[in-house]
């Protein structure tokens, strides 16, 4: 059963499409309510073959109910044609952005335009020609996008495995046929893309628990972001390899806040520490040998911090307990200031007060 061909209108091809009223982002159109005008015209696909039969022409959109978009389809055999006595190519033409839309639309009723209303999956057989040229045309103020547009040729498969006399195209066995060979292509895109399933910068946010629960992280509860999820889940091998050590404490540290903090594990100041001043280590470090504590430096918010301790509780060792400290800009020397890090001697500094302006610890009102 021949397969055909199947053409994706992604960003590359939508980056040379002329963009009235809308805009692209990645692979996906985005319809601008703002506008009063709203146009995609495409650059010609082209299948190599003269009189090629072009098949299905099919996207995913979301419009909203008080908009109305229509789809012209027409193919060709040559890029150029006449205009003006002119020739001229094709796609200059549409493209034309001091050529009113109307007069293209008069050109495309003479190529034997398709015109479709509000459809997202539309049989292109009666269209035939090496070229194909596509145009949409949004109206209405509300929003809409359209994404993942593909083209088949020929596009039903299943016609092609009847006898010749059977294959009368556009009758109502072709039609026939087509829905079952509709179904069979979408089947096949779906197998086609299974590999994305298992493709950690592909895979759909929904499966990302699942995958991170295969290796050995609980993240139940959607309490980190996507894009903090996919580097756990990317890094999962070498945080197990490592777990119960300062390495994994730091690096669970680097993909949570951005920032490696500052292990003081209690249990090494025990040879560091005169007799007279353990109660003042005792508040600051813990009483215990299991006691661990990490000092950083940036602004950490609740949120933050609870997913903070809630991973390193996976990977910590064993008895330990693990306390964050957030050192703060101070201007004086007291339990959690520390000379190379936080500490800074007071100077004096003239400024004002306007809006985006915060007062810290070494601010004095005159």
């Amino acid at each position: 059963m021949a397969v055909g061909m199947q053409y994706s209108i992604k960003n590359n091809r939508l980056k040379k499409a002329v963009c009235q009223g809308i805009r692209v982002e990645g692979d996906t159109v985005i319809v601008n309510p703002e506008e009063v005008q709203h146009l995609l015209i495409l650059d010609a696909l082209d299948s190599a073959t003269e009189d090629c039969p072009w098949g299905r022409l099919v996207f995913d959109g979301t419009f909203d109910p008080d908009t109305v978009y229509y789809i012209y389809v027409f193919a060709q055999n040559e890029k150029q044609f006449v205009h003006d006595g002119e020739i001229q190519e094709i796609d200059s033409f549409m493209k034309d952005m001091d050529t009113g839309f109307a007069i293209k639309k008069e050109f495309m009723k003479l190529a034997g335009v398709r015109r479709f209303i509000n459809k997202q999956d539309m049989l292109l057989y009666d269209i035939k020609g090496r070229y194909l040229w596509i145009v949409i045309e949004v109206l209405g103020e509300g929003s809409g996008t359209l994404s993942h547009i593909r083209v088949q040729s020929p596009g039903d498969n299943f016609m092609q495995a009847f006898p010749e006399v059977y294959q009368n195209y556009g009758d109502f066995f072709h039609r026939y046929i087509s829905i079952f060979s509709t179904i069979y292509n979408e089947f096949q895109e779906q197998i086609d893309s299974r590999y994305q399933l298992l493709d950690l910068e592909q895979a759909p946010v929904e499966l990302l628990n699942q995958y991170a629960e295969w290796l050995g992280l609980i993240v139940q509860g959607e309490f980190l972001s996507e894009d903090t999820l996919r580097m756990l889940i990317r890094e999962a091998y070498l945080l197990n390899r490592y777990k119960g050590t300062r390495k994994v404490i730091e690096r669970i540290c680097e993909i949570i806040l951005g920032e490696t903090p500052i292990i003081v594990e209690k249990n090494s100041l025990s040879g560091y520490i005169r007799s007279e001043d353990n109660a003042v280590m005792d508040r600051l470090y813990g009483s215990s040998v299991h006691d661990v504590t990490l000092l950083l430096t940036g602004y950490v918010d609740e949120k933050k911090r609870a997913q903070l301790l809630y991973l390193l509780k996976q990977f910590k060792p064993i008895r330990t307990r693990l306390r964050i400290v957030l050192l703060q800009k101070i201007g004086i020397l007291d339990g959690y200031s520390y000379m190379d890090m936080n500490a800074r001697t007071y100077e004096q500094r003239v400024g004002m007060l306007e809006e985006h302006q915060l007062m810290d610890s070494m601010i004095i009102l005159e």
